[in-house]
This record gives C-alpha cells, sequence and structure tokens, in this order.
C-alpha cells in the first residue's frame, strides 16, 4: 500500500529515535531530503520528548521506514481529548459497523460514528447515533447504554490498546 497525505503512520524502523511513535503525514516531496520524502507531524506531547518545541515540526521518513495505521491509537485519542484525567481505556474487540444499533438507552436509530466518552477516569467507545454524537469528548457520571446491548455485526480488529 503507498503512503499518502493524510494516513496515520507509526515508524517502524527500530533504528531510529521515533520508533514505534504515531504520526500523521503531511506532506509528500521528492525534493531530494536523505532523510526521505515522506513528512510526518507528530503529537506536541513527542515533539517535546525529542526536545523539539516547534509543534508545527515535521519530521521526514522513507516509506519503508513507516507502516500504515488503520487509525489513530486509542490512546492518543483518549490523551487528546481528556490528557491525563483518565486511568482506563475500555474498547469494543470488533470493528464500528454501521448495521449496528445506535447504543443509547432511549434510541431506535442505527448508528453512524464510534465515540469516546470519560466516566470517573474510565475511557470507554460507544456506537451511536448522529443524535448521540455531541457526546463525544464528553465526561460523564455514566453512559446511558441499553441494557444487555449486543452489536448485530462483530468484525473482530486487532487489540488497540498497548
Amino acid at each position: 500500500m503507498t503512503i499518502a497525505i493524510g494516513n496515520v503512520v507509526t515508524v517502524s524502523n527500530d533504528e531510529t529515535s521515533y520508533f514505534g511513535k504515531t504520526g500523521l503525514v503531511v506532506e509528500i516531496s521528492d525534493d531530494g531530503d536523505e532523510d526521505g520524502p515522506i513528512g510526518v507531524r507528530f503529537h506536541k506531547d513527542d515533539m517535546l520528548y525529542f526536545a523539539r518545541h516547534d509543534s508545527e515540526c515535521v519530521v521526514r521518513f522513507k516509506e519503508s521506514e513507516l507502516r500504515i495505521e488503520e487509525g489513530w491509537p486509542l490512546e492518543y485519542l483518549a490523551k487528546q481529548l481528556f490528557g491525563d484525567h483518565y486511568h482506563s481505556l475500555l474498547w469494543f474487540p470488533y470493528k464500528f459497523s454501521s448495521e449496528n444499533d445506535c447504543e443509547h438507552v432511549d434510541c431506535g436509530n442505527k448508528n453512524t460514528v464510534r465515540i469516546l466518552t470519560n466516566s470517573w477516569g474510565s475511557v470507554c467507545e460507544h456506537d451511536v447515533c448522529d443524535t448521540h454524537a455531541e457526546m463525544h469528548g464528553m465526561c460523564v457520571d455514566v453512559f446511558p447504554n441499553k441494557k444487555d446491548y449486543r452489536p448485530n455485526v462483530e468484525i473482530p480488529r486487532k487489540e488497540v490498546s498497548s
């Protein structure tokens, strides 16, 4: 698969200090840069770790040094939304499917999006419709799920937490 602008990638070259870090491809240039043609922007916390204080800094790589991801790791999304104000991540072992029902207790719609909420330090995924998507990123006492909710379609996904 060819890397494109907008891909989420993880550095797979274990000989670089960026090994294992995930970022966003923001540029591809054939300007002959010895580090490679693919420009990746990392989370600002990663840039500070590498003593790079410019949060807009782009680091260049060769395509062979990167692995394309399906999306942002759950830990990254939780940190973006809630900072350090959580202690656990609870994720679905199946991929999102629009064939499933919204899991909100008072809803009969099909879901359209997977969101994250924080309930007393537990960040949880929820598959909801557009009406309940506004709960994304909220800190709640409890998310009002349907009792004994089970999805209609369960396509396994790889583990999203390390």
